[in-house]
């Protein structure tokens, strides 16, 4: 692993478990085994390495891939994608792998518990995200509809996923480490799923044709 990806996986280490105000710049140092000058070198400072580390965390993320994929119209298959969308979310905020867990401390901290910096993190990351979500519901509501209504839709199924995150003590409570079984995993995405489109299929079905009357 070269010098800069151990001090960036260094970094979310750090960070996902004192948050950014409360990390200094040598803890990083001590973790990464390097010196300050490779982070002066590579980041100029703690803060342009706090926003490099979350490119670097969601680099990866197939948010964007799943919400921008070709569409011909068809409201199965925009559920399809939706679906594949929270399924998606909710694994990386469940998954059980260190890399994984220190993603969704590290966004649980900065939504609990904003730091300076945050207007940019929200700026680079979370608002274009929104945005790719927003984007795919206008695909099946109606033309009129305004914005705040859509992000009604938008907020409810971002907060229904990031539940999960939110209340983990809760959740590993009730499922001991977090290890969902499989077929509860499946309600839940379904459930998700189906409260977001609740009202939708009705406004984009065609409408159908009344039978002529017999002379």
């Amino acid at each position: 692993m070269d010098t800069k990806k151990k001090i960036l996986k260094a970094a979310a280490e750090e960070f996902a478990m004192k948050g950014y105000n409360g990390t200094t710049v040598r803890d990083i140092c001590r973790r990464a085994r390097v010196n300050v000058a490779s982070i002066n070198y590579h980041f100029k400072g703690k803060e342009s390495l706090y926003k490099e580390m979350f490119e670097f965390l969601f680099k990866d993320s197939r948010a964007h891939e799943i919400l921008n994929k070709p569409w011909n119209g068809d409201f199965a298959g925009w559920k399809r994608s939706l679906r594949e969308w929270v399924a998606n979310i909710l694994g990386e905020i469940t998954s059980q792998k260190p890399f994984d867990r220190c993603k969704s401390m590290i966004f649980r901290r900065e939504l609990l518990n904003p730091s300076d910096i945050f207007p940019d993190i929200y700026e680079s990351f979370m608002k274009p995200r929104l945005n790719e979500l927003t984007r795919h519901f206008r695909k099946v509501l109606p033309a009129g509809i305004g914005d705040e209504d859509v992000c009604i839709r938008v907020f409810s199924v971002s907060s229904d996923c990031l539940f999960y995150m939110h209340d983990r003590p809760i959740v590993d409570m009730r499922f001991p480490g977090g290890r969902f079984p499989e077929e509860n995993m499946r309600k839940i995405i379904d459930f998700i799923t189906e409260k977001a489109c609740y009202g939708l299929k009705i406004n984009h079905s065609k409408p159908s044709k009344r039978k002529r009357r017999k002379k």
